[in-house]
């Protein structure tokens, strides 16, 4: 059985449910995950040593999961512990870094969402300029808004050495 945990400011709730004709994804350690307005997005992770870039919705008000379907022949290398954001205007969903099959990456990328649904999507490798950090996995981060500009930030990680750095 899938358990879902769901917090408010001041409720949690235990989504235990899942319907039989909505399949949800396999178990898997260390996926992303993100929001948008009415559902919550997990990306990758990995399940008995077998690394994934699937990307899945699941809808917070009908409870039901969907996977989806890319749209061009580019997306992002199969991966665990990367951080993720949705952009504020929720068209987006971003990933960076991770460990992946081949070591620690560095990379960003994004993918659009169609309307409300996941199903169809557009993988596209952000060029960053820049500070980039180093190749790392298992960071601290988070998103937040300061003065009207919206930051994703990162600190510390996993490499070859740890890392006490920020970056934002």
């Amino acid at each position: 059985m899938l358990i879902f945990l769901v917090f408010r400011l001041t409720h949690c709730y235990l989504i235990e449910y899942i319907p039989e004709f909505q399949i949800p994804p396999t178990q898997r350690q260390h996926p992303s995950m993100s929001s948008d307005s009415n559902s919550l997005i997990v990306f990758g992770g990995s399940y008995e040593g077998f690394y994934s870039n699937e990307v899945w919705k699941f809808s917070i008000l009908d409870r039901v999961w969907e996977q989806n379907s890319i749209s061009t022949n580019t997306a992002p290398a199969k991966r665990v512990n990367a951080g993720s954001f949705t952009t504020p205007d929720y068209k987006s969903f971003c990933i960076f870094a991770g460990l992946g099959e081949k070591g620690p990456l560095q990379d960003l990328w994004c993918y659009k969402i169609d309307g409300l649904r996941v199903s169809v999507t557009q993988w596209y490798e952000v060029q960053t300029s820049g500070e980039i950090p180093s190749p790392r996995y298992r960071f601290g981060y988070t998103q937040a808004k300061f003065n009207g500009t919206h930051y994703f930030f990162l600190f510390g990680g996993v490499t070859a050495f740890s890392y006490t750095d920020l970056f934002g």
